[in-house]
């Protein structure tokens, strides 16, 4: 028997908010995803940075500590997030959830931190297998709240521990046995803030279709309000010798793919980290390995099947096909059109697509030619966030 993975992968920005600050990526050896934290400045960008700095794990797993390689990654996504705000304070206090699953054979490393979840389905059998970092979970866990009140609380969305910039992370690590059959679902709390695990139990089994089973997820989610980002993982554990077909795209979705939207300027950078920054901000093109927008520009370089870029000496990927371990990079239909690489450098230019000259918006102010001023990426007026250097962040 020689197991292997199909999976798919789902974002979407809600129904109220500006901008997606979910980060997520499944390929053969790794599913995440990452909600940034969004009363604090630059969700997106931590959300990003997370999912770039695991990225690379997505490799051949065999006869490594898994836990200690996501361990390993968790620390220097840590370090990148402080190095960001060094050099960028109104980042300060930016961070994000993230939860993980590293592949090998029948193995699988959990990692998880903050509120996202992960879920499984054996045998008709639904749990959760992660455990909520919130002050509301931790109520629950000392008998002083209900899961049943805990359910619709108003402060369930305060998170207790995150990946963030300013201490060290401290993610629960597990490892875990699967068995061809088992369903995996990691999500955002854009979908289990409102959508009943008896409902997300009931539809994983309904619906035998990954993609269906997921875009029923997120059609919930939207029909009950939609109030924050929706973001989903889905993987069926099969066995390759049953003729079944494993998944070998690499897909990327949300902040980390830029949105459609996000202006392209000339910025060189070789750190993952500090191109999800760059990027997120807006300051950067991402030349992806399948789907980038072309332009024209002076001496703009050209990269392998991605698009030149906007601009003088604009520096384009001709690493970012490299990334994916020579695995096909793309972006669901609907998901921003801006895809991105993990292993080189890509740059666009000045004439962005918010117009000549265009940013994105840092939460003060509108960026140029973009119309619309990102709200909240730095607001520090967050409801439930009274105090923006508190250790409770409203996600």
């Amino acid at each position: 028997m020689s197991i292997a993975l199909r999976y798919t992968v789902r974002s979407d920005v809600g129904l109220l908010r500006d901008g997606n600050e979910d980060s997520a990526y499944a390929g053969p050896h790794l599913l995440a995803i990452a909600d940034g934290m969004g009363g604090h400045a630059a969700g997106e960008v931590a959300s990003a940075v997370a999912i770039a700095t695991l990225a690379p794990l997505d490799a051949d797993t065999s006869g490594i500590d898994m836990l200690q390689a996501l361990a390993d990654a968790i620390a220097d996504a840590n370090a990148e997030l402080r190095q960001i705000t060094l050099a960028d304070p109104a980042t300060e206090g930016m961070g994000t959830t993230l939860t993980a699953l590293l592949w090998s054979g029948d193995e699988a490393a959990l990692c998880h931190i903050g509120d996202s979840r992960g879920y499984l389905l054996r045998d008709g059998v639904f749990q959760q297998i992660t455990h909520d970092h919130t002050l509301v979970q931790s109520l629950v866990d000392e008998g002083k709240l209900t899961p049943e009140a805990a359910a619709s609380h108003p402060q369930r969305s305060l998170v207790m521990r995150a990946l963030q910039s300013s201490v060290p992370a401290e993610p629960d690590l597990a490892m875990l046995k699967a068995k061809v059959g088992d369903r995996y679902l990691l999500c955002s709390d854009g979908l289990s803030d409102v959508v009943s695990d008896e409902t997300v139990h009931k539809t994983l089994a309904e619906f035998t279709d990954l993609d269906e089973a997921v875009a029923k997820l997120i059609d919930l989610a939207i029909r009950s309000g939609g109030p924050d980002n929706i973001t989903c993982v889905l993987a069926d554990v099969i066995d390759t010798e049953s003729g079944l077909t494993p998944t070998q795209d690499v897909i990327v979705v949300g902040a980390l793919t830029g949105g459609a939207d996000q202006p392209i300027q000339p910025v060189r950078s070789d750190s993952p980290a500090a191109r999800a920054h760059l990027l997120t901000t807006g300051q950067m093109g991402v030349a992806g390995a399948t789907v980038a927008d072309a332009g024209t520009g002076t001496d703009a370089g050209t990269g392998t099947d991605a698009a030149t870029g906007t601009g003088t000496d604009a520096d384009l990927g001709v690493q970012a096909a490299r990334h994916a371990h020579a695995h096909h990079v793309h972006v669901r239909p609907g998901e921003q059109r801006v895809q991105a690489g993990f292993g080189g450098a890509a740059a666009g230019g000045g004439e962005g697509r918010g117009g000549p000259g265009g940013h994105v918006g840092d939460g003060h102010q509108p960026g140029a030619g973009q119309g619309r001023d990102r709200v909240g990426v730095h607001g520090r007026d967050h409801p439930g966030a009274d105090d923006p250097e508190a250790a409770l962040w409203c996600l």
